[in-house]
């Protein structure tokens, strides 16, 4: 099982803990514990040898190499907030991640607080864009995807639907209740 502190990814077979990387709480890229995580909010596994984690509170996306432990900068610019799309994009808090559920594997979606926005990640191209960004959509932390990609985002006080319709060769995205 591999799990977050907050400050590092560990993994554990129930009775032995190891760390792959981070042990303090900060910025820096290296190998294992002296790699430095500030907020790791969440993490999804690419491969069995690669990782994608969130460091929330350095507002990017790293890069995590099993079994090296090897971090490396991903996405945002680690240490500075804002928003921008494009390679390597800016972020402000982002916090939850998950693989997109209808593009093959090849995107990522990464709720971005601070920007009330839902982003896409293309893993091929390294592009960061919008799933959805909206002034109603405050302060998305959590979303689950339905496999037809309909999003349930949890934003600051309550749950919306976020129906994705196809017209025209171009899929809309529509913020209910």
């Amino acid at each position: 099982m591999i799990y977050t502190d907050f400050h590092s990814l560990k993994t554990s077979d129930g009775t032995t803990t190891n760390v792959i990387a981070g042990e303090t709480r900060g910025y820096r890229e290296g190998v294992g514990a002296k790699a430095k995580f500030k907020s790791v909010t969440g993490f999804v596994q690419l491969s069995g040898t690669r990782l994608v984690v969130v460091d929330s509170h350095n507002h990017c996306l790293r890069m995590v190499e099993r079994p090296s432990g090897q971090t490396s900068p991903l996405h945002g610019q680690c240490q500075n907030s804002g928003y921008a799309d494009g390679n390597p994009g800016l972020f402000h808090y982002p916090n939850f991640i998950a693989v997109d559920k209808i593009s093959n594997n090849n995107q990522l979606l990464v709720t971005d607080i601070f920007n009330d926005a839902i982003r896409t990640v293309d893993m091929i191209f390294g592009f960061v864009g919008n799933f959805v960004r909206s002034p109603s959509l405050r302060h998305v932390f959590y979303f689950t995807q339905h496999e037809r990609g309909d999003i349930y985002a949890t934003e600051e006080h309550s749950v919306v639907k976020i129906t994705c319709v196809q017209a025209n060769h171009t899929t809309l995205r529509v913020l209910g209740e």
